[in-house]
């Protein structure tokens, strides 16, 4: 009846535990230029430029014109860029338009990516290699030629 026992939930994106709060860009708040910090966080307005975090959260409402390098990154809104990171949770009402690199991959149903999806063991190490994506168009179109 009562159980000590937790069962995983898959692949989630949770706040981590100890960390400072995350920094709020807020509804109606849009802020030009990249974004760089080691720790959490929120996007609710509108980014232009690159993000690099600890754990990022894409708000509803939210946009971002630009890239998002983090450990973990959760996407409610629009992204237009690439994300690049261990963990990537996108949910119904995620719109990327760009490339996801990625170790885990976690999306819910009525989620849009357009751009490519690529499961790399270490996003962040092999991700910049020059021709990573257009050696596998190559390959693509040339086995279908």
């Amino acid at each position: 009846m009562f159980s000590s026992s937790k069962r995983p939930k898959g692949p989630s994106v949770k706040p981590r535990k100890n960390s400072a709060p995350p920094s709020i860009i807020s509804l109606g708040l849009t802020v030009t230029g990249n974004l760089v910090t080691e720790g959490d966080i929120q996007v609710e307005g509108a980014v232009t430029g690159d993000i690099s975090a600890g754990h990022v959260t894409i708000g509803e409402g939210a946009r971002i014109d630009g890239d998002i390098s983090a450990d973990e990154i959760l996407v409610m809104g629009e992204v237009n860029g690439r994300l690049k990171a261990r963990i990537v949770a996108l949910t119904g009402s995620a719109r990327i338009n760009g490339d996801v690199i990625h170790t885990t991959l976690s999306v819910d149903s009525g989620a849009r990516v357009n751009g490519m999806v690529r499961h790399l063991e270490d996003p962040h190490a092999q991700a910049d290699q020059p021709g990573l994506f257009e050696a596998g168009v190559t390959q693509l179109r040339a086995a279908g030629a």
